[in-house]
């Protein structure tokens, strides 16, 4: 386990970087993961779905 650590591709041990507005504050991670999931949700939305009717 401690050698697929020292592996890892990001290295985490260090103190995360912060983006703030005002009283809004967020991690560069999370912030990352939110905006991908809206782009999943947007893809989600406007691709249409496969055309199921035997023509």
């Amino acid at each position: 386990m401690h050698a697929a650590l020292q592996m890892a591709l990001i290295n985490l041990n260090h103190p995360a970087h912060y983006l703030g507005i005002g009283p809004f504050q967020v991690s560069v991670g999370n912030l990352i993961v939110i905006l991908s999931m809206f782009v999943i949700l947007a893809l989600a939305i406007f691709i249409p779905f496969p055309d199921g009717k035997d023509n």
